[in-house]
């Protein structure tokens, strides 16, 4: 007799590109359904709602037809880029940790993988349960919208389709992203933990790096944010490239032209939210069904996850235990042996705790020494090469063919900032540069001696920024310490930075540089002076103000004196500062063609000066317009000298500046 065994077949979907199953779709949208009920409110409010609100009832009242789709194409429009990237950011990492949520638990990771679908099947299924949610409530509030704005006249199908793709392009990129992150974890509350490490897993590294190379390296203060770090920090990238401008319309008098820039980088993203959906399927085929409840599901990835703890802890909180201790307990400059030594405990400290989630026990240094070795070796050649400056940081200056722009911050007893794009001048601030690094050592020793409070030991600082060609950025700050007699002094970088910041180019581009640009007219003006109470009894600050004509001649007059190099000669010498400088301030108003003033009626902008007793044009001007109308015109060192008292004289005096120095005249 021939017995033979009924055998079952495992069945799987009949769809044959990985075993979809609707049953299973159809479970995931009824059972989820108050998340999705939560999204799909959270879109009818940014859309439909608020529209409604603003084409109708008291908000529409008294505006045109064309204000009115003005203001409902910019309020739709911002809520898409800026309101779609929160959506994604938030909802994203909510949708995987709801769909992905079995992979944390032995028995629903059992459940689920015993049922007669492939695990591809199964995958594909959840994520696009999460898909067709998130474009199930788009698609509604496209629609609703478009409802509301039919109604009132003021539709638009290019604007909605370009909310849609913002809203549904920065989900699709930030949900297939938080799935990807799933796959590497079997716990619940450690998705959101790797989803948000990850999105900013690049940025945080490269300030991190760039706050220890600044400590050693001569005026490095951080090298910008490189593209690349943009690019892998998407939330950043995204909220700085997606957004919406338009033209202010002083006839109807809003914003109209809407547009919308960054398209580009939500169209890559959503690109790159399909290729993480296909890594994520190719790691869930790998992840065994047992690793349910560990911190990290795949193996390879557990030995970067011990190391990326372990860097992240020595470089961020490594580097605040020497500066909240160490550092303390020291002055003038930095320890490399100290910054070094606390960055290799808190790493050690970050491995072993790694080591410990991963193998959910205490006992891990015995077995994990080789590793936490490896870890110390990496971070002490790191801070050596730092240190070592083996990528020519410190004395990189670009070169003139690669710089787009350069802004330039001067401080001293005044503070002087300008963009510049003359390639002359730039070349004369590329030898200051190299001047300044040439005297690294000097200026070095000089800091330490600062903190001994060194009378003879004055200091200011430069900035300077290259903008260059091809997107990128090179910025350097360095602290000057100087003699007086340096100042004079042909061959020291302090006399070639003194001797430069009197060029008419540089000053016209520190004072008028915005209002250069801008193509500005001058609309009046005013300045502050000292008035004195009849009785003697003190001072009090007040504005002489004076109209268009007037101010036009005191800017003539400013350019005639800027142009004579008048300006910038007492940067550096804090005597002939405050013996030569007025403490009064020169205020000029100027509107922009096509902006002439705000809402208020008030100036747009203004150019602000202080100028010294060499300005005679200006001081010329100012007597010759009346502009003073009895103002005291004193220097810092006669406003100090008098102490807020009256001058025996008269009630009010000007002090105009001579050949010969600073001179007190009555004024009838």
């Amino acid at each position: 007799m021939n017995w033979e065994v009924p055998t079952m077949r495992s069945k799987t979907s009949s769809f044959k590109g990985g075993g979809f199953s609707r049953t299973l779709l159809g479970k995931n949208l009824t059972r989820f359904w108050p998340l999705w009920a939560v999204y799909t409110a959270a879109w009818l409010i940014m859309g439909p709602l608020m529209q409604l609100m603003l084409l109708s009832g008291a908000s529409a009242q008294g505006r045109t037809q064309q204000r009115l789709a003005a203001d409902a194409a910019g309020q739709l429009l911002n809520v898409g880029t800026k309101g779609g990237l929160w959506m994604g950011v938030i909802f994203g990492c909510l949708f995987a940790m709801a769909l992905f949520s079995y992979l944390c638990s032995p028995r629903a990771t059992g459940l689920m993988h015993a049922f007669p679908i492939r695990r591809e099947g199964l995958f594909v299924t959840n994520y696009l349960s999460g898909v067709a949610a998130f474009l199930g409530a788009d698609v509604l509030t496209l629609a609703l919208t478009a409802a509301v704005q039919g109604a009132a006249g003021v539709l638009v199908w290019k604007n909605l389709l370009i909310w849609f793709a913002c809203a549904a392009g920065m989900m699709l990129f930030f949900y297939s992203f938080a799935v990807f992150c799933a796959m590497f974890t079997g716990q619940l509350l450690a998705i959101p933990a790797f989803y948000v490490a990850l999105n900013g897993l690049a940025a945080g590294v490269n300030t991190l790096v760039q706050s220890f190379a600044s400590a050693f390296l001569y005026g490095y203060t951080g090298g910008g944010t490189p593209a690349w770090v943009r690019w892998l920090t998407p939330a950043w990238k995204l909220g700085r490239d997606v957004n919406t401008n338009s033209t202010w319309s002083s006839r109807l008098d809003t914003n109209i032209n809407y547009r919308v820039e960054g398209l580009e980088s939500v169209a890559v993203y959503a690109a790159a939210g399909l290729a993480f959906a296909a890594l994520a399927l190719l790691v869930c085929r790998v992840r065994r069904s047992e690793t349910a409840g560990d911190t990290v599901t795949v193996g390879w990835a557990g030995k970067l996850f011990r190391v990326g703890v372990s860097v992240c802890c020595a470089l961020s909180l490594g580097q605040g235990l020497y500066y909240l201790i160490w550092n303390q307990l020291s002055r003038g400059g930095n320890s490399l042996t100290g910054i070094l030594a606390c960055m290799v405990f808190l790493g050690l400290v970050g491995y072993f705790a790694a080591e410990m989630l991963l193998r959910k026990s205490f006992r891990v240094f015995r077995s994990s020494w080789k590793g936490a070795a490896a870890v110390t070796a990496a971070l002490l050649i790191f801070g050596a090469c730092v240190r070592a400056d083996v990528t020519g940081v410190v004395a990189r200056v670009p070169a003139a063919s690669d710089i787009r722009t350069l802004i330039v911050s001067v401080g001293g007893q005044n503070y002087c900032s300008a963009g510049i794009r003359d390639p002359e001048l730039i070349e004369k601030f590329r030898e200051v540069h190299r001047a300044v690094i040439g005297e690294r050592e000097t200026m070095q020793q000089r800091e330490k001696r600062s903190y001994a409070a060194d009378a003879d030991q004055q200091n200011s600082w430069i900035t300077l920024e290259y903008q260059l060609k091809n997107g990128s950025s090179v910025r350097r700050n360095y602290e000057i310490y100087y003699t007086p007699d340096e100042v004079k002094d042909a061959g020291t970088a302090i006399s070639k930075l003194a001797e430069l910041v009197t060029e008419p180019a540089f000053q016209r581009a520190n004072l008028l540089g915005t209002f250069l640009e801008q193509q500005g007219r001058i609309t009046g003006g005013e300045m502050s002076f000292t008035a004195y109470r009849p009785s003697g009894s003190g001072a009090y600050g007040d504005y002489a103000a004076f109209d268009a004509a007037a101010a036009q001649q005191l800017y003539d007059a400013l350019c005639a004196d800027i142009d004579q190099g008048h300006f910038g000669v007492n940067q550096f010498d804090q005597d002939r500062w405050d013996q030569e400088t007025y403490s009064n301030n020169l205020t000029l108003y100027y509107s922009i063609p096509g902006r002439e003033a705000d809402g208020g009626g008030k100036e747009m902008d203004s150019i602000n000066v202080e100028f010294s007793v060499r300005c005679t044009n200006l001081r010329a001007a100012l007597e010759k317009t009346g502009a003073l109308n009895g103002a005291v015109l004193e220097t810092y060192a006669q406003r100090d000298a008098w102490n807020g008292k009256a001058p025996a004289e008269a009630e009010t005096h000007a002090v105009i500046g001579g050949a010969d120095g600073p001179t007190e005249i009555l004024v009838d």
